[in-house]
């Protein structure tokens, strides 16, 4: 007798355990579901915050100026100048060969003569029209006017260093001619030479003449 109420207080034991888990586990699945909810509604507003970040980013590139880079300028390379020899001098130029140096000169020179009485042969230029045209239509030796730009002179220096000393040289014009009057309005050389130290071989004024006059 004492057995079978055991039996009957442990089977009541084991039917209240049975009919509590349904209650527990109801209870825990609830919990899951709304911490699932949470979480849903978190990544939800996440996304939103998101989404209206990356529309932020596009509205501000929009409005940005459009900045075109332009393309780099093309630098060309120069070849370096050549370096004056050590004699330059100031006013000459240097050839491309780096010793050779040459100056350009010249003077224009213009004469006139006025003759009431007639003409004088020797300040007139025989090719000048101006001579040709008489003043004076009664007598065409008076009233002369006579005009000349024969002395008119332009010349080219140059200079090289050599192992033999400086090598310079001189080539000179102007519009004299041949004649011995105030000239013809013809070229005429009046130097062309070369000169190595106390050594001068060409055209020039004579050794014998006082060229300071």
């Amino acid at each position: 007798m004492i057995k079978l109420n055991k039996l009957v207080l442990c089977m009541s034991t084991l039917g209240l355990s049975t009919i509590s888990l349904p209650t527990f586990a109801a209870a825990s699945e609830q919990q899951e579901i709304q911490q699932l909810r949470a979480e849903v509604a978190e990544l939800r507003a996440l996304i939103q915050q998101q989404a209206a970040t990356q529309k932020q980013i596009v509205a501000e590139q929009k409005a940005r100026p459009v900045v075109v880079a332009s393309a780099p300028a093309v630098v060309v390379a120069q070849a370096p100048a050549a370096p004056a020899p050590a004699n330059a001098k100031p006013g000459w130029f240097t050839l491309p060969d780096g010793q050779t140096q040459v100056k350009l000169y010249g003077s224009i020179r213009a004469d006139a003569t006025y003759d009431f009485k007639g003409t004088n042969a020797d300040t007139t230029n025989i090719n000048n029209p101006t001579n040709k045209v008489p003043l004076n239509s009664a007598n065409a030796t008076e009233d002369a006017l006579n005009v000349t730009a024969a002395t008119t002179r332009f010349g080219l220096d140059f200079s090289r260093p050599s192992d033999i000393g400086e090598i310079t040289g001189k080539i000179e014009a102007d519009f004299m001619g041949s004649s011995g009057t105030n000239g013809t309005g013809s070229l005429r050389v009046r130097h062309a030479y070369v000169n190595v130290g106390k050594w001068l071989a060409g055209q020039t004024t004579s050794p014998f003449v006082n060229v300071d006059t």
